[in-house]
Order: structure tokens, then C-alpha cells, then sequence
């Protein structure tokens, strides 16, 4: 499992560092301009739907230019499948089955009973 996620983990790890600056430089000014807004609501010279409509704004901005998110997936992606040959080449070869004796024939699936087995459902109370 190392072989195949290490990289995408390692990956993973430098990417978050910029993802949260991104969403500091993003959040902090939009968050100046949503209070402006949200001050104008209360006091009565905006609208709930504009302010709706600038933190809708805002989100689509931030998505826009600072989520990374798929392109990050696509570029973790790479190093797990060139890490695929090599998996596929440790599990290769399956474990040899456990040595049986002559008379040990079988003939279908092994038969499974369940004795002395109950269950029940707590009372409710209430």
C-alpha cells in the first residue's frame, strides 16, 4: 500500500500548505466586503439578496482562481499509477494453499453451523 500511495500522500502534504494560504487571501477581503454588506442589511440600505448575491460572488471567485481540488487528483493520480506495475508485481504470486491430507477430499463449499447462537432486540422503553 506504501508503494502505491506514499507519493500521492507526500503529494498531498505540500499541496494543503498553499490550498490554505489561498483560502486566507481569499477569505480575508471577501470577508471585509460580505461585513460591509451585511452592515448595510441592518441598518436598511442593502438587501438580503444582495448580500446573497455577494457571498455567492465571493464563492465563485474563490472557486475559480483558488480551488484546486480536481487538478489536484488528477496530478495525485500520476505517481499511484506508475507505482501500479510494481503492486501488480508484489501481488503477483498468491500464497501457496496449506498442504492437505489424502482422505481430506472436498467436495464443495465448506459447511458452516452456527449452534447455541441467539440474538435478540433491547426492550424499548419509552
Amino acid at each position: 500500500m506504501h508503494i502505491m500511495f506514499d507519493p500521492l500522500w507526500n503529494l498531498r502534504r505540500r499541496n494543503w500548505g498553499s490550498q490554505w494560504a489561498t483560502l486566507v487571501l481569499m477569505a480575508v477581503p471577501l470577508g471585509v466586503v460580505y461585513a460591509i454588506v451585511a452592515a448595510g442589511v441592518v441598518h436598511g440600505r442593502a438587501s438580503v439578496a444582495v448580500q446573497t448575491a455577494v457571498l455567492a460572488a465571493g464563492f465563485a471567485v474563490y472557486v475559480a482562481t483558488g480551488g484546486t481540488y480536481d487538478a489536484l487528483e488528477i496530478e495525485g493520480a500520476l505517481p499511484a499509477l506508475k507505482a501500479l506495475p510494481r503492486l501488480r508485481e508484489v501481488l503477483r504470486d498468491p500464497p501457496a494453499p496449506a498442504a492437505r491430507d489424502a482422505g481430506d477430499a472436498v467436495s464443495g463449499p465448506p459447511r458452516v453451523e452456527l449452534r447455541g447462537i441467539r440474538f435478540t432486540y433491547r426492550a424499548r422503553t419509552g
